[in-house]
């Protein structure tokens, strides 16, 4: 099969929407929490970029908050078997929130393209990635892109990390210059409605550009096929529970104790049990400090 491929709408608009609200709440939430005297689209500007300590707690509250258990239905697995047979939800931890003015995580912006630098989606096993826009895409909001240029492929190599592209101009053995304008030639984007899927494999070399004046949302989810077992609809509805543990989980290791303290003690007692211990820690830590020093 050859990749991308392209759905018509798979996802309805009220899931869509649904999806998009928990995600706007969250969004709400954070800015209350950490940063009340900004208006909401300055702390999505500022705040809201790939790899910022805000756009992962916000994954993981959503996650928690079950938005795969929104998105995916009967209607969605189905689709996905038309590429595996058989296959397991493997990640999905990334929530995209671009925004039009966003920063580039403290990178220089030297190419003006891409957002999200060419790479593969390849986790060492046979992986499929659907990538999942809330919004309908288009040149106002900026797209996922790919290529299939032997220049860029070579050039590229395994993939280029943002501070190869944006800050450092490239790496070894690349003419920045030449391949700058190798991307405004030779990329292809997405433009689609929401609700529609993205299909594609490891071997895709892919990336995103930047939105020019609506804000990007979009959803990733990978998968990996699995042995000659059956599809089974149970095991994977459990396997979108644990999804909601791992929510948790890092809302943990992202240190957001204020979403923590909400949820009850019988829900997850391991992680309000490391709390615990972290505080207890951080208080021998103090006062062993304070000690040294008086």
């Amino acid at each position: 099969m050859k990749f991308p491929v392209l759905s018509n709408q798979v996802i309805n608009e009220e899931k869509i929407d649904k999806a998009l609200m928990l995600i706007n709440e969250t969004l709400l939430d954070l800015r209350d929490e950490g940063y009340p005297e900004l208006a909401l689209e300055d702390f999505i500007k500022y705040h809201i970029y790939p790899n910022s300590i805000e756009i992962r707690k916000l994954q993981a509250r959503c996650f928690y908050k079950g938005i795969l258990n929104l998105i995916i239905d009967k209607s969605f697995v189905d689709y996905m078997l038309n590429f595996f047979p058989n296959f397991e939800l493997y990640h999905a931890s990334f929530i995209r929130y671009h925004h039009p003015k966003m920063t580039s995580n403290g990178y220089e912006k030297l190419d003006n393209i891409l957002a999200t630098p060419l790479h593969y989606d390849n986790y060492g096993q046979e992986t499929i990635t659907t990538w999942i826009p809330l919004t309908d895409i288009n040149t106002d909001t900026g797209s996922l892109c790919w290529t299939t240029s032997e220049y860029l492929i070579n050039k590229t190599g395994e993939g280029l990390s943002p501070a190869d592209m944006h800050n450092n101009g490239g790496i070894n053995g690349i003419d920045w210059e030449e391949y700058i304008n190798y991307l405004r030639k030779d990329l292809e984007f997405v433009t689609c409605k929401k609700g529609q899927l993205l299909v594609f494999d490891k071997n895709l070399l892919h990336g995103s550009n930047y939105p020019l004046s609506k804000a990007r949302v979009s959803l990733d989810i990978r998968w990996v096929r699995i042995s000659e077992n059956k599809f089974n609809f149970s095991l994977f509805n459990s396997k979108l529970e644990k999804f909601k543990k791992f929510g948790l989980i890092n809302s943990y290791l992202n240190n957001d104790t204020v979403f923590l303290r909400s949820i009850p003690l019988r829900i997850y007692p391991l992680v309000h049990l490391k709390m615990k211990l972290r505080s207890i820690n951080f208080l021998r830590f103090a006062s062993n400090f304070l000690r040294s020093k008086f």
